[in-house]
C-alpha cells in the first residue's frame, strides 16, 4: 500500500502534520503533496484527479493497480479496506465504501447537529432509493451518488471512465 496525502488550499497545518506522521511510519510508503488549487479548481473533482496523477507518477501505478480516494473528514470502518479489496477480488472495476461523517475537531457543532446532518444523510439515501425504484419500475438496491469519500477503482477502469470530473 502506498499512500498520497494531498493537502488542497490547507491552512491548519494538514500538510506539516502528515509528513511528521510519514517519518514515524517507515513500513508504510506515504508522499504528502501541499497544493493550492485555485479557486475555480479547488473542489473535489479536480482535488483528486490531481491527487490520482501525483499518485500514479510518484508510486509508478500499473495498469491493474488499484486507487483509493477518501476524504479527510470521512470516518469509514476499521475493515473497509479489507472488504473494498474481496470486492476487486470478485472482479469489481469500481467500488464505493459507506462512510460516515466524522466531526470537525474545528468545528464546534454539538453532537445533536451531527446527529441530525446524519439524519438528514439518511433521509436522502432513502429517498434517492425510492426515486430510483419508481423510475426503474423495480426495487433498486439503495446507492450513494452524493458522496465520494470512499471510491476506490483500477486504474483501467479509471481510465476508461475519464477519471474524477472537474465538479
Amino acid at each position: 500500500v502506498s499512500i498520497l496525502v494531498l493537502a488542497n488550499n490547507c491552512d491548519d497545518g494538514t500538510a506539516e502534520l502528515a509528513t511528521e506522521r510519514a517519518r514515524r511510519l517507515s513500513n508504510v510508503d506515504i508522499s504528502v503533496r501541499d497544493v493550492s488549487l485555485s479557486l475555480s479548481a479547488s473542489f473535489a473533482g479536480p482535488a483528486r484527479r490531481l491527487a490520482v496523477q501525483c499518485a500514479i507518477r510518484e508510486f509508478r501505478a500499473a495498469h491493474d493497480d488499484v486507487i483509493f480516494s477518501s476524504d479527510a473528514d470521512a470516518k469509514l470502518d476499521p475493515d473497509c479496506l479489507v472488504r473494498v479489496l474481496a470486492a476487486l477480488a470478485r472482479g469489481a472495476d469500481i467500488v464505493l465504501a459507506k462512510h460516515k461523517f466524522a466531526p470537525d475537531p474545528f468545528d464546534p457543532s454539538d453532537e445533536a447537529a451531527i446527529e441530525l446532518s446524519q439524519r438528514k444523510t439518511l433521509w436522502r439515501h432513502r429517498v434517492r432509493e425510492l426515486v430510483e425504484t419508481v423510475r426503474a419500475g423495480v426495487r433498486v438496491p439503495a446507492h450513494d451518488d452524493y458522496g465520494g469519500a470512499g471510491i476506490a477503482a483500477r486504474l483501467s477502469a479509471y481510465h476508461r471512465l475519464g477519471g474524477f470530473p472537474p465538479l
